[in-house]
């Protein structure tokens, strides 16, 4: 499987996985998330990178995305400070364990 199919594979994944918490400001996701279908990524981001700090899971999940595969995927690069990476991360692996379990990565000296 070439990496564009993986890609491509591992964002319908992730957008389409059902919450499993209720969003804090749902109508605030879905403006997010219709900036995101329409291409409006930097928008789609930003509204995102604020649930993520609020404590989404599902935002932090997507944004965490958007910021590893930005250049790629997206066109343009979403800065993300190592500390907030962090959160998010503890954030979206509450809900989804499976991002926590990421082989040959030790995020314990970034904290």
């Amino acid at each position: 499987m070439n990496l564009t199919l993986t890609v491509r594979t591992l964002m319908s994944t992730l957008l389409l996985a059902a919450p499993a918490v209720q969003a804090q400001t749902p109508s605030d996701f879905d403006t997010a998330m219709q900036a995101y279908a329409h291409m409006h990524f930097r928008q789609a981001f930003d509204g995102l990178a604020r649930l993520a700090d609020d404590g989404h899971a599902d935002a932090a999940r997507i944004a965490l995305l958007m910021a590893s595969h930005g250049p790629r995927l997206f066109g343009q690069r979403f800065g993300l400070a190592p500390l907030r990476r962090e959160r998010w991360l503890d954030t979206a692996s509450a809900v989804y364990p499976q991002l926590a379990a990421r082989p040959g990565q030790d995020h314990s000296a970034q904290r």
